[in-house]
């Protein structure tokens, strides 16, 4: 028979045991519901379940055309606020992206993405044209000219079933970034609790009805562009991804309640540093299942070898690095303009590949045109990629350039200067910190010409293109700017 000092421990271990089971189960039903959980128990004046708003615009007489080893299928994964820093391969301390990690481990990583823009619509429309901000002109509310041509544009002329399945915010399909879609899905809900709109991520939503899309297109070769703001603010993990990189825990529950119960709007006069980096690497780290997931389907589908896909993001976040700030737009600093790009196909993307060059964000449309043998038809400002893959270790002196807000920068391998008259060099000082302008004055006078060339390239390539008058600008309607308060973006 059991004595009680036994049986007590007993008891106790099945408890631990029997509560663990518990805890990663409300773990999986609040990754899947956790609007509902929400409005269940802190309750909401407005609340709705996202939706998909959904257009579909097939050209007349398209002919779709079965995928080939030339011609594969091309998924682009944004994940939008997505930093490079603050992910395993490039660098970071937590095991925030061991799947993503693993990816690139099987295709290929470079390490010196610089984002074109520091906002989401210059930066994405740089995606899908090739081109800076300063040529396609595409800000807050601006429509990209017809004269300009797109990335799905492209892959539509060639074949290609295209489709598009975005969180909204400013990715509106009236400012050009629905062109060349067949199909262009928006998630534009967003939850008003106690007066404060709140847009969480809906990752779980884009990537499911991704695989719906794909499985939907049988044998055709496809075009597939997914877009989660599920890493912007408001950071909101569901457990046990909330937890995951505290290094205590316990010491933060009072906090984790709050933030729970504002639905992860950040306040950084309430939280810690400490306690806010945690929540936005739980974020990235959910989203590394997901992508885990989707891969998984891509291979139960046989896809995989049959489909390029890319993963980056279009800017990165401030985490308290500069001033107490959180949040991107204003600046050009690494934390908001490096941003993660890698390709992965196996058989024909090299494993294990890590490319040293300085690079842009407007170089994934040559990119991936010669990757599928497509013309580009017009002057862009991109190159292609693919030949760094063949010499990955002979890094060249390019410059690129990166505009925000407040700033505008050239960054090559060497430097990197802002035209608010900031200097860091790079193999020294680390993290931006010493700013080295007045002891380098001769390279900063040099770097000035190099942003003066730059602006008169892209007036001389808007006056090729015909597109020095204003250009059209588009209404939101009232679900956009619902939205984009949300996100934080409008008063």
């Amino acid at each position: 028979m059991i004595n009680t000092p036994k049986r007590i421990i007993i008891f106790v271990i099945a408890g631990l045991l029997a509560g663990g089971a518990l805890y990663t189960l409300a773990g999986i039903l609040v990754a899947k519901y956790r609007w509902e959980i929400n409005i269940f128990l802190y309750g909401s004046r407005e609340a709705k379940k996202q939706e998909f708003t959904y257009h579909t615009r097939i050209p007349r007489h398209k002919k779709l055309e079965p995928s080939s080893p030339a011609r594969p299928n091309v998924i682009l994964v944004s994940l939008d606020t997505l930093r490079a820093q603050s992910m395993g391969c490039y660098g970071c301390a937590n095991r925030t992206t061991p799947f993503i990690d693993q990816l690139a481990e099987e295709g290929a990583l470079f390490e010196h993405m610089c984002s074109s823009s520091t906002s989401t619509p210059p930066s994405h429309m740089s995606m899908m044209t090739g081109l800076y901000k300063g040529v396609h002109g595409v800000g807050s509310k601006e429509v990209l000219d017809m004269g300009i041509r797109t990335l799905p544009e492209m892959m539509s002329e060639a074949g290609y079933a295209t489709g598009a399945i975005t969180e909204n915010g400013f990715l509106v399909r009236q400012m050009g970034f629905g062109r060349g879609f067949d199909d262009y899905y928006e998630i534009k809900d967003v939850l008003l609790f106690d007066k404060l709109l709140v847009a969480g991520g809906f990752a779980r939503d884009v990537f499911e009805r991704g695989k719906t899309w794909i499985q939907e297109k049988g044998e055709h070769k496809f075009f597939l562009f997914l877009h989660t703001y599920e890493v912007h603010d408001p950071y909101f993990p569901p457990p046990p991804y909330d937890t995951m990189f505290l290094s205590n825990p316990d010491a933060y529950r009072k906090f984790l309640k709050k933030f729970r119960k504002q639905l992860g709007r950040v306040n950084t006069h309430v939280y810690p540093p400490e306690f806010i980096r945690a929540q936005y690497e739980g974020e990235i780290r959910y989203v590394d299942e997901l992508i885990k997931d989707f891969i998984a389907f891509i291979r139960l589908q046989g896809l995989e070898g049959k489909t390029l896909v890319v993963i980056t993001s279009d800017h990165g976040e401030e985490l308290f690095e500069r001033d107490g700030i959180v949040g991107h737009g204003n600046h050009t600093y690494d934390t908001e303009s490096h941003i993660p790009f890698i390709i992965w196909m196996p058989g024909k993307i090299p494993a294990g590949v890590r490319v040293r060059n300085q690079v842009s964000n407007v170089d994934i449309l040559p990119t991936v045109a010669e990757f599928l043998h497509l013309e580009v038809k017009g002057s862009i400002q991109g190159m292609s990629l693919l030949p760094l893959l063949r010499t990955p270790d002979h890094p060249d002196q390019r410059h690129v350039f990166c505009e925000a807000v407040k700033q505008t920068c050239l960054r090559s391998l060497a430097y990197k200067f802002i035209d608010s008259d900031e200097l860091y060099l790079y193999g020294g000082t680390p993290g931006e910190t010493v700013n080295q302008a007045d002891t380098h004055r001769e390279l900063c006078n040099d770097a000035v010409d190099r942003l003066n060339a730059f602006r008169a390239e892209c007036q001389s390539l808007k006056a090729e293109k015909g597109l020095l008058k204003p250009g059209e600008t588009v209404d939101l309607d009232e679900k956009d700017i619902r939205k984009l308060k949300a996100l934080g973006y409008v008063e």
